[in-house]
C-alpha cells in the first residue's frame, strides 16, 4: 500500500509539473519609439503592460537609419528567448518591419500610429486578394476588405 501512495504522489507531481510548464509564456514587449521621441515616452504604456504580467523592453532607438536602428533592435530581439512583440510608434513602424525580417521569435507587429514599409503594405493587398478580397483599401491606417 505504501509503494502504491508513493506511485500516486509520483504521478501527480509529475502531471501538476507538466501542467505547470504546458502554461503559454507570455511575449515579451519590445517597444521601439519614433523619431521625436526617447524610450522614457513609452513609460505609461510599460507600467500597464507590467501590472499585467509582461515582460516589457524599450528599446533605445538610435535614430540613425531605418537599416542602423533596425539592426540595433534586431540585435536585442536575438537575446531574447521567449515570444516577441514587436510594437512600433511613427518612424519606429519603419524599424520594426526590418527588425523581424528573419527572428523565428517575433510573432505579432504592432504599429502605433505608425509607419509600416511599403513591402509590408504590398504584402496585406497581395494576400488580400489571394483571399478573395474584391477591393482591398487601405485608407487613414485602417485596412478594409470586402469579400467576393
Amino acid at each position: 500500500m505504501k509503494i502504491f501512495a508513493a506511485i500516486l504522489t509520483s504521478v501527480g507531481l509529475l502531471l501538476a509539473g507538466a501542467a505547470a510548464t504546458a502554461q503559454p509564456t507570455k511575449p515579451t514587449i519590445v517597444l521601439v519609439h519614433g523619431a521625436f521621441a526617447d524610450s522614457s515616452s513609452w513609460y505609461g504604456v510599460i507600467a500597464i503592460l507590467e501590472r499585467d504580467g509582461y515582460r516589457v523592453i524599450a528599446a533605445a532607438n538610435p535614430l540613425r537609419s531605418v537599416k542602423g536602428d533596425a539592426d540595433t533592435v534586431r540585435a536585442l530581439v536575438a537575446t531574447l528567448n521567449t515570444p516577441v512583440v514587436l510594437v512600433g510608434h511613427s518612424y519606429g513602424g519603419m524599424v520594426i518591419s526590418s527588425a523581424a525580417n528573419g527572428q523565428a521569435n517575433v510573432k505579432a507587429l504592432v504599429y502605433v500610429a505608425a509607419f509600416a514599409s511599403a513591402i509590408l503594405i504590398l504584402a496585406f493587398f497581395m494576400a488580400a486578394v489571394v483571399a478573395g478580397a474584391r477591393k482591398p483599401r487601405l485608407s487613414a491606417g485602417r485596412a478594409k476588405i470586402e469579400r467576393r
